[in-house]
């Protein structure tokens, strides 16, 4: 496999490993969730918070007013760098040399991530 193929291949599975949080599928289980802990992951909010809680790093995108209008969120680096954009949906891997390779998650995964960044924003915000 080439390093473009490998990146391409990374992207997509962090795009399906995340639709799969949000639709409640069995990749999501068997990758993030023990089996005796499975009834806690019942709804879409814990799932995600359940995937995105070792994120290594989130940007969110504010208006002057500070009002939530996206989030970048930084999946991997090191080796191929793998962000995620809530505004458009779009999962970005990079790797030195290499064109970038993108992934779009559906138009529901899309959604249910952006509110689940937007609830985060408005908990952060709340704190200052």
């Amino acid at each position: 496999m080439t390093a473009r193929e490998q990146l391409k291949s990374d992207v997509k599975s962090y795009a399906a490993t995340i639709e799969s949080a949000v639709s409640g599928g069995e990749e999501f289980f068997n990758d993030y969730v023990d089996e005796d802990d499975a009834e806690n992951y019942d709804d879409v909010y814990s799932r995600l918070e359940k995937y995105f809680e070792d994120v290594l790093d989130i940007d969110f995108v504010v208006s002057a007013r500070l009002e939530y209008r996206g989030a970048k969120i930084l999946l991997a680096c090191g080796g191929p760098a793998i962000q995620l954009d809530t505004n458009n949906g779009c999962i970005m891997g990079t790797w030195f040399g290499e064109e970038p390779a993108e992934y779009y998650l559906t138009n529901d995964a899309r959604r249910a991530v952006d509110d689940y960044f937007a609830e985060k924003w408005d908990c952060v915000r709340g704190c200052y």
